[in-house]
């Protein structure tokens, strides 16, 4: 591995976007859900929105975490941020990250990714997103592996109209209106948001385009909170994760290997209605009901056009109550949810001829407890999940009238973890340990595919394609140790962690016909690593950096263990910003190193490393700031891993020298 060039970083007006700990915020408005503390012995980063809203041009989340979050890398299909996009944490892909809305799961649940894609323009609705590392005990859903991310939704309680419209490369808009009443004199408050962005995206034949709606209403009284919010999201995409090689690359870097008339279109709803009873000053209880739709389907070129629609409904409830008694505090809580998706496929020359249709059904439930109790400066932590998970699966009707396949099976999960911290002035040490399994996803089963044949001896055919089901739960110990000290503008943190695992469902390097990655359980794996953080700030100038160092082998059971797909084993962001009292200016500096394409670890088959250099400027007077992003500046091509085509290197792109201009107003 070549040797790090550190330079630079981007503009970041806010140093708490740093914090490791979850900065105050109004508890008036927030869910009352005794998530963390800043006692918890956990790894996790805040990231306050608005000190990013700089960095926003309308892309993807995954595109602002991966700045700040230690151990993060993103992608996306069409090499700008907008459309598909896709983020890794400590190796994992985001099937093994929990990601949430208050509390509430809004990740799809067959499958366990999410799409932000569904609903562009959705960073405009949050207020904050804190995204913690390693193994958490997530109470709404499933587990996480890799880490979680939890975002909070924008406070109603401040009178506000907000207005920003951007443009940018590729014809990129963004453009976002949004007006928040502030607490009336009837306990009453209400918001709304609206976001709309269009891209013509920088692959060939690559555009986006789409928007959402956030809306939300509550009475805020003495001992309640009532709350009813939700978003509608609708996008169109053109396809673009098709994975061309190495030498379709040389040729046109812009290349992209999905035809024009490989689209998709899809709606995604949310809806979600809050209650919480402050009972008394130790008491607490807090309760949420939640329905989250999606809709849609996509082409995909095979032999010929075919269409795949897809149609899900999920519903839940939670509740929890939290207590306080002197040291000690307890969370105790429940969640069910209830997951249907539909399937099905046609000719999209002919609509009536349908190959098949099918129905997926999930039902997860979860009980938790989670304890804290303080003796001096220390913090004993302690939580537990109980979660009990079926999955079924029923063929309607199946091509050529062949025979049915019906699938169904549960898994039982008990996820302990305990910890212990140490806090005293500026700085704090703390360890923990946990212990979680994931049960595997729709497409891990069927190896990517919607409608599934029996063909006999538990073996399964689709679109000529064979295989089994015979997928194992991944089963996982992670470790923890960390520390932080903060003191006069420097903040420092650290964190070693091992995790072990085994079952880990692992790419294969084997594409399927849909271009979906071919996974099997192998027996043991192991994720190991340093992250960092070190910010500074002083005067006009402040200087931040974050970075991975990670080791990670899985045991292929033929060649012994191997650096696994696609996991970078160093990842750096590095931060510079001048800021004067009407303008700033910065510079980011990314650097990932070297992966492979498959699991052999042959050098002839690896993503080369790359870093690149962004530029961000700033006016401001009063409530109004123009922001102008330069990405790439130094215009370098840079890859990311996809894997193995017909024996050819493949990857995906990122876009080269481009630019984006905001104005944003304040009211």
């Amino acid at each position: 591995m070549k040797k790090l060039i550190i330079l630079s970083s981007i503009i970041l007006l806010n140093v708490s976007c740093f914090a490791q700990t979850k900065d105050t915020v109004n508890l008036n408005e927030i869910q009352i859900s005794g998530r963390h503390s800043d006692k918890d012995p956990i790894s996790v980063t805040h990231l306050n929105t608005d000190s990013t809203k700089t960095l926003f041009t309308g892309q993807d989340p995954f595109y602002i975490m991966n700045r700040y979050v230690p151990g993060i890398y993103s992608q996306s299909d069409n090499g700008v941020g907008l459309g598909y996009c896709y983020m890794h944490l400590r190796g994992f892909d985001q099937t093994r990250i929990a990601y949430s809305l208050n509390d509430i799961p809004i990740q799809e649940n067959e499958d366990q990714g999410i799409y932000f894609s569904n609903m562009p323009g959705f960073y405009n609705n949050i207020s904050s997103i804190d995204v913690e590392r390693g193994v958490g005990i997530n109470k709404s859903g499933t587990t996480a592996m890799a880490g979680s991310v939890n975002m909070q939704t924008r406070s109603m309680l401040d009178t506000q109209m907000n207005f920003s419209y951007g443009y940018g490369s590729y014809n990129t808009n963004a453009a976002s209106l949004g007006y928040t009443s502030g607490k009336l004199s009837n306990n009453m408050a209400f918001g709304l948001q609206g976001s709309y962005l269009t891209t013509d995206g920088f692959k060939h034949n690559s555009g986006a385009k789409g928007g959402n709606i956030f809306g939300q209403v509550g009475y805020f009284g003495k001992s309640n909170i009532f709350k009813v919010y939700g978003f509608y999201g609708s996008s169109s995409n053109q396809m673009a994760y098709g994975t061309p090689t190495d030498s379709m690359i040389k040729a046109d870097y812009r290349v992209n290997t999905n035809i024009p008339s490989e689209q998709d279109k899809f709606q995604q709803s949310f809806i979600a209605a809050n209650w919480v009873n402050f009972k008394s000053s130790k008491l607490t209880f807090n309760t949420s009901l939640y329905s989250n739709s999606v809709i849609g389907s996509y082409s995909v070129m095979i032999d010929t056009l075919y269409q795949f629609g897809i149609g899900s409904h999920q519903i839940g409830a939670m509740s929890n109550a939290v207590y306080h008694e002197n040291n000690l505090t307890l969370n105790i809580g429940v969640n069910y949810n209830y997951y249907q998706r539909m399937h099905n496929n046609y000719l999209t020359s002919n609509v009536d001829n349908v190959f098949y249709v099918n129905h997926g059904y999930k039902q997860d439930f979860i009980g938790y407890l989670k304890a804290d109790y303080r003796i001096g400066n220390f913090n004993l932590f302690g939580e537990c999940q109980s979660r009990t998970v079926n999955f079924s699966y029923k063929e309607n009707m199946n091509v050529g009238g062949s025979a049915l396949a019906d699938f169904n099976t549960t898994w039982s999960f008990l996820n302990p973890k305990v910890g212990i911290k140490y806090s005293k002035n500026s700085h704090d040490v703390y360890f923990s340990i946990a212990h979680s399994k994931r049960e595997p996803t729709r497409s891990d089963l069927f190896n990517g595919y919607d409608g599934i044949t029996p063909i006999g001896g538990g073996i399964y055919t689709a679109l000529g394609d064979t295989f089994s089901i015979n997928l194992k739960p991944e089963s996982i110990y992670d470790f923890e140790l960390g520390s932080s000290y903060r003191k006069n503008g420097l903040m420092l943190s650290g964190n070693l962690y091992a995790m072990y695992i085994t079952n880990e469902l692992v790419a294969i390097g084997r594409l399927n016909y849909i271009v979906f990655h071919v996974k099997k359980n192998l027996s043991h794996s192991i994720r190991t690593g340093i992250e960092a953080n070190v910010s500074y700030s002083t005067g006009h100038f402040f200087f931040a950096t974050n970075g991975c160092w990670s080791y990670n082998k899985i045991d292929t059971g033929n060649s012994g263990y191997v650096t696994p797909f696609a996991t970078p084993g160093l990842i750096f962001n590095n931060f510079a910003v001048y800021k004067r009292k009407f303008y700033s200016v910065g510079l980011n500096g990314m650097y990932v190193s070297k992966s492979y394409l498959d699991n052999t670890q042959n050098e002839n088959y690896t993503s080369p490393q790359y870093y690149i250099i962004n530029f961000v400027g700033a006016l401001t007077y009063n409530k109004m700031s123009l922001t102008f992003n330069v990405n790439n500046i130094l215009n370098q091509k840079y890859y990311i891993p996809a894997g193995i085509v017909n024996g050819h290197s493949s990857y995906y792109v990122g876009a080269l020298f481009n630019y984006f201009a905001t104005l944003r107003v304040i009211i």
